[in-house]
């Protein structure tokens, strides 16, 4: 590249010297003209003046007649233009240069070391252990039974059936099942029959016949009602002395009419079904009672007491069983924040039917704990009572 750079200023130097020599041989042709007519011109106008100078002039007298000096004309030195002498030059040789080969690196596998897992040790948990509370009623509590009506409740002590079957006593409610083994439920109740006493019956003993089948013991003087089935177009024999009140009450599997006898305490007897149909139904009354809101004493309370805890207590919780040992089913749970409740006076008082489950006669022992947010105290000493 560099050679090349010098050749071609070596050339345009050379073009330069050409134009250059042409140019000054024009202006010296042109001067060489211009001197030879200027030349011409003086000698004819010289010749011209001594011709007419002699003719036309006399020399004074005396004076010696003396000529012009020849006019010298110099020619100017002829320019002589040195041409530079021709430069030979050798070819220039270009040689490309070999292609660069670009070699790619390898690649560079970095090997990313493991990373390191820290693994801190759990701090060994802090358990911060308080003392028990003592939370001890004190003293044990105290049972007062107390029936709520003034008058002696109904109790059914016996209900047997000649079968075997094992029929359960309820308080009659829309929506209760009719019989032990069945799923039909009562839909339609007279007012005066809601909150009766009734007995579920088995529908397998729709077939036994015989005056005596079933047997119930009361402790008052009752009103017995039979609900019979309406699709049986014949009754029993021993239902035949029976009053028909022309009421019916409904059941998912059929109408029942309902037969009304009164009873003395004591036994209350009844015959079989004895058709082919679903079998009869069984309601208890006590004329005596202002409304039915119980069965079998479920109206009976019973109240229990006990002075309040030394020491600081959220609240009380009240366990029963059927015999002192086996004091373990939750009766009530009292906070002392509890609606109602005296904390300086605890007290609570249970239905023995709708909290307890149990029926009058019935043999039943209290325990009392106190609690709060840490622990619940021991069972109280146990204290029973007949109901």
């Amino acid at each position: 590249m560099t050679i090349f750079k010098s050749q071609l200023v070596v050339f345009i130097k050379f073009t330069l010297l050409a134009a250059v020599f042409s140019l000054v041989s024009a202006c010296t042709t042109d001067t060489e003209q211009t001197d030879a007519t200027e030349q011409t011109d003086t000698t004819e106008q010289t010749s011209t003046t001594e011709q007419t100078g002699t003719t036309d002039q006399a020399v004074p007298v005396g004076q010696t007649e003396t000529e012009p000096e020849p006019v010298v004309t110099t020619e100017p030195e002829p320019v002589v233009i040195t041409e530079p002498a021709p430069v030979i030059t050798e070819p220039v040789v270009i040689t490309e240069p070999e292609p660069v080969v670009i070699t790619e690196p390898e690649p560079v596998v970095v090997i990313e070391p493991e990373p390191v897992v820290i693994t801190e040790p759990e701090p060994d948990p802090v358990v911060i252990t308080e003392p028990d509370p003592v939370v001890t009623p004190e003293p044990d509590p105290v049972i007062i039974p107390e029936p709520a009506p003034t008058n002696t409740s109904l109790k059914i002590d016996v209900m047997q059936a000649s079968s075997g079957s094992n029929y359960v006593l309820d308080t009659l409610q829309t929506g209760k099942t009719v019989y032990i083994d069945r799923d039909y439920t009562y839909t339609t109740l007279p007012v005066n029959f809601e909150g009766m006493c009734y007995a579920r019956t088995a529908n397998n003993d729709k077939l036994y016949a015989g005056s005596d089948f079933l047997k119930l013991v009361v402790n008052k003087p009752v009103n017995a009602y039979v609900g019979f089935d309406v699709r049986s177009t014949l009754l029993p024999t021993w239902l035949e002395s029976w009053t028909d009140t022309g009421i019916q009450i409904g059941t998912s599997d059929a109408q029942l009419r309902i037969f009304k006898q009164e009873f003395a305490s004591g036994d209350v007897n009844l015959g079989g079904n004895e058709m082919g149909n679903s079998m009869y139904a069984v309601f208890i009354e006590d004329p005596s009672a202002t409304e039915n809101t119980y069965c079998n004493g479920s109206n009976a309370t019973v109240k229990l007491s006990w002075q309040p805890n030394v020491n600081t207590v959220d609240g009380y919780n009240v366990y029963y069983g059927f015999t002192a040992d086996t004091v373990n089913q939750l009766a009530s749970n009292l906070p002392i924040t509890s609606v109602g409740f005296d904390a300086q006076v605890p007290s609570v008082q249970l239905n023995i039917k709708n909290d307890l489950g149990l029926n009058a006669g019935e043999y039943v022992c209290f325990k009392i704990t106190a609690y709060n947010t840490s622990s619940e105290s021991e069972l109280s000493v146990p204290e029973c009572v007949t109901i």
